[in-house]
């Protein structure tokens, strides 16, 4: 019975550890970047609400690892602005991050522009765009969190999905 118990038990481990590595292995890095905001002062506050909406929306699942705010804010002090693809590649690169989400927010009177993407920052890695024309503010949050959802879908959760599949025998 002993005995039978510690098999039982090295069987878990032997099954578990190796679930637990990859999944771990599989944990992806995101550098959420503030988004650009072009408007009136009174609106810089969205700058902070995009960011904190985007950072909560793609880590809520538990499946990826923030880059650190302060590590972002060094950063953008030694890159080019207005990011484009290529700086903001780099700028992941920098931070050891596996994708980017930058973007901007333009207001003119009661019309709003949201533009953002979200990339892998490997060469050929996936890009998922955000364009959108609103016609107030109060639509920033619900497309911001759809934003967040669609990164969720479609860049994180398969690399998860993939790594919890058992692997083939050759």
């Amino acid at each position: 019975n002993f005995n039978r118990r510690i098999r039982l038990w090295l069987l878990l481990l032997w099954v578990l550890v190796p679930c637990a590595n990859t999944m771990a292995t599989q944990q992806q890095r995101i550098a959420v970047i503030p988004f650009s905001i072009h408007a009136e002062k009174k609106y810089e506050y969205l700058q902070q609400g995009t960011t904190d909406i985007l950072s909560f929306g793609v880590s809520e699942q538990g499946q990826v690892e923030l880059v650190d705010p302060a590590r972002i804010a060094a950063s953008l002090e030694t890159v080019d602005q207005p990011l484009n693809d290529a700086t903001a590649k780099n700028l992941g690169r920098q931070l050891q991050a596996d994708i980017v989400v930058f973007g901007s927010v333009s207001i003119f009177g009661s019309t709003v522009s949201m533009q953002g993407k979200a990339l892998e920052v490997t060469e050929n890695g996936q890009v998922i765009r955000l364009s959108r024309q609103l016609t107030s503010i109060d639509e920033i949050i619900p497309e911001t969190k759809a934003f967040a959802s669609d990164i969720n879908n479609r860049l994180i959760r398969p690399v998860v999905s993939d790594a919890q599949k058992p692997k083939e025998d050759s």
